[in-house]
């Protein structure tokens, strides 16, 4: 030992049991302590960058929109052809959009 302190010791306890406390009473205050000492809901490693991903996605996506609107301007493009790609680039946009929210359902 040194100066009579345990080189093991981890100290005093934080909130050491209150003899004047059922049991119920105990286990109640606990849960409410280690509420309080959760951290704070996180993405998996793996989808860390999930919204990052879906926002380039997203970017990408529009400016590929842009070329086509730019693009039309060629008469000797099929225009039908370009449009039924663009409404598909406004169908995937509008589906990524929604993720975020099913996202915050899953409480992610």
């Amino acid at each position: 030992m040194n100066n009579g302190i345990s080189p093991y010791s981890t100290g005093i306890a934080s909130s050491p049991i209150d003899k004047q406390l059922g049991v119920d009473s105990q286990i109640a205050k606990y849960k409410d302590d280690e509420k309080m000492q959760k951290a704070d809901k996180q993405l998996p490693h793996e989808l860390a960058r999930i919204t990052e991903l879906l926002g380039n996605t997203f970017i990408s996506l529009s400016q590929l929109r842009t070329m086509l609107d730019l693009a039309v301007q060629n008469k000797e493009l099929d225009q039908l052809g370009v449009n039924k790609i663009k409404d598909k680039i406004d169908k995937v946009n509008e589906i990524i959009l929604d993720i975020p929210e099913d996202l915050d359902i899953l409480g992610i």
